[in-house]
């Protein structure tokens, strides 16, 4: 470990004699390029305290991160080498190889190495970073240059009512000693912690729901006859099950086609409309085919729903009403079809929000228009977030103005004190937090954590907003130190 370690800090090109790359260009298939990584790195750094480089596809690690089993769910932690930068094997070595750090980061991160010398390999990693974590961070680790590297990206992804979030939570760079970056990790697995315990609850709450029908039953002796009769019920029990599954099936089928003519059939025949179906965007929800139909903006199917004896708030739907599904899918002829038989537009989902709040996160504009007359101005979800913070959470900046010219204020401080300008800076809107910032909301206002908008600009690495404020305050950049002090803030 010593001899390595010394080489490693009087090294720094990947040209050296005796030295291979981490990944060499040669090398096609990117389990084998990984493979290679973690072997060369093992070779430079020793093995006796070394980060368990995970050989998988950067794609299934994101894709298991969010998705995956919620028991087996893990933050991610991504390193990122330059062969060139004079920092690299300092940073091995010295930090990301110390004993703490290989511990703790082992024992709760997926961690991923990758080489960054090659601009060829470099692009590879772009793509699922782009589909998982987003576009803008993709773009960011292109762009990345030799003296901007090492760096060790820590994420997670926070599952709400609104969908899935992905959250870096921390850029750790080369001039890091183990310290700074243990602190950055125990940070990460809080952020993390504090999301899975729900989602964990949520599980066990399935779970004990469905063992409601696996009882094992004490078994009592029965003569042959009863027995047959017994196995007789159980098949016909079995095949009507079917049936029904199958029915429900092809009417969840229908009601997505938009068929008419063919619901009418089946509601003629008799057929049972009231059955409730999975949800297309989330596998633990359910719900109506009044909803479906809203979700596919088929305004033609609700009457005759409605007739059939579906309430227009979703019968056997789980959270979201719907309004809130037309809203977020931009059907803004269903939003008006829904208000116009009864829909109530102040019916909250498991936030507290309403379906002005889902057309103004997804920044659906007319849908919006729609929904504004039926809304206080006085409306928030449990966490005080009114539909302009929403807006400001995706950086919808016509919906704000919208927002704001129908009497909706700015300024309003949420529960964390966070206000719309805290939202879009955080969510890296250059557009809106200009406009937020011209509309008089104060840059510095803290919230309960003491971050201002700079500073969470500054900690989820938003270097165009951070630039816009210095600039703007006739300063050029934030000092080091303190955008270390501002990794470890708790988010």
């Amino acid at each position: 470990m010593a001899a390595n370690s010394s080489e490693a800090e009087r090294g720094g090109d990947c040209g050296l004699a005796g030295r291979k790359p981490l990944i060499p260009e040669n090398i096609k298939d990117e389990l084998d390029m990984v493979y290679h990584f973690t072997e060369e790195f093992k070779n430079r750094y020793g093995e006796t305290h070394m980060p368990a480089f995970k050989i998988a596809h950067l794609e299934s690690i994101l894709t298991n991160a969010k998705k995956g089993p919620v028991r087996e769910r893990k933050p991610v932690a991504v390193y990122l080498h330059h062969d060139n930068s004079t920092l690299s094997d300092l940073f091995c070595s010295k930090g990301l190889c110390s004993a703490d750090v290989v511990t703790y980061l082992n024992k709760n991160f997926v961690v991923f190495g990758w080489d960054m010398t090659s601009r060829k390999i470099k692009r590879r990693i772009r793509q699922p970073l782009s589909v998982h974590v987003g576009y803008s961070l993709a773009v960011k680790v292109k762009e990345l240059t030799e003296e901007q590297l090492p760096l060790l990206l820590t994420l997670t992804f926070i599952h709400t009512s609104w969908g899935v979030d992905p959250n870096v939570i921390s850029y750790i760079n080369g001039t890091s000693n183990g310290t700074d970056i243990l602190n950055c990790l125990i940070q990460t697995k809080k952020v993390f912690d504090d999301n899975h315990v729900i989602a964990l609850q949520r599980l066990e709450e399935k779970e004990c729901r469905d063992s409601v029908w696996s009882i094992p039953w004490k078994h009592v002796p029965q003569d042959e006859t009863l027995e047959l009769e017994r196995k007789k019920e159980d098949q016909e029990s079995n095949s009507t099950l079917e049936s029904q599954k199958k029915a429900l099936k092809e009417l969840e089928q229908i009601v997505s086609d938009g068929n008419l003519v063919k619901l009418h059939a089946i509601r003629d025949q008799g057929g049972d409309l009231s059955g409730c179906v999975t949800t297309p965007y989330h596998e633990n929800m359910t719900i109506c085919l009044l909803a479906l139909a809203a979700w596919n903006g088929h305004t033609h199917l609700l009457d005759t729903l409605i007739e059939s004896g579906l309430s227009v708030e979703g019968s056997g739907s789980t959270n979201w009403t719907p309004l809130m599904l037309a809203a977020r899918k931009a059907h803004e002829k269903m939003v008006e079809e829904l208000l116009s038989r009864g829909a109530d537009p102040l019916a909250r989902d498991s936030e507290g929000a309403v379906a002005l709040h889902h057309a103004a996160f997804c920044g659906h504009r007319q849908c919006v228009a729609a929904l504004i007359p039926v809304t206080p101005t006085t409306i928030a979800d449990s966490e005080g977030r009114t539909p302009i913070h929403a807006a400001s959470l995706r950086g919808h900046k016509h919906v704000i103005e919208d927002l704001n010219d129908k009497g909706w204020k700015l300024g309003i401080a949420d529960s964390g004190g966070n206000t719309e300008l805290h939202m879009s800076a955080w969510f890296g809107s250059l557009e809106v937090v200009e406009y937020l910032v011209a509309a008089k909301l104060n840059p510095y206002q803290k919230n309960m954590q003491g971050l201002t908008p700079l500073n969470l600009a500054v900690r989820e690495g938003r270097h165009n907003i951070e630039s816009w404020f210095m600039k703007r305050r006739g300063g050029s950049s934030l000092k080091l130190l303190h955008a270390h002090e501002l990794i470890g803030l708790k988010k």
